[in-house]
């Protein structure tokens, strides 16, 4: 029951944080970044650690995959030799 509470709160914070990040006129991942640092020195909550494996497995397909349907084609081709080579789109 505690891990289920936990989830729902995690929910609760994301989808306020992600509210308040448009109604500023914020990126959500950078104002859920802050919310994550903030929440890191608060001393009640939890520590967590995640297996590296879980992370490379289950969590970074999904947020590539998100990445990469919002991916505009035509940047995409107009900065090829930049994604390519590595190098910034500027230099």
């Amino acid at each position: 029951m505690e891990i289920a509470a936990l989830i729902v709160v995690l929910a609760l914070v994301v989808l306020t944080g992600a509210a308040l990040a448009e109604r500023l006129h914020l990126p959500t991942p950078l104002l859920l970044l802050a919310v994550g640092v903030a929440a890191s020195y608060v001393p009640v909550l939890p520590e967590v650690r995640l297996d590296p494996d879980l992370v490379l497995v289950g969590l970074l397909p999904p947020l590539l995959y998100a990445a990469a349907l919002q991916t505009s084609l035509v940047d995409f081709r107009a900065h090829q030799r930049a994604v390519g080579s590595g190098c910034r789109a500027g230099s």
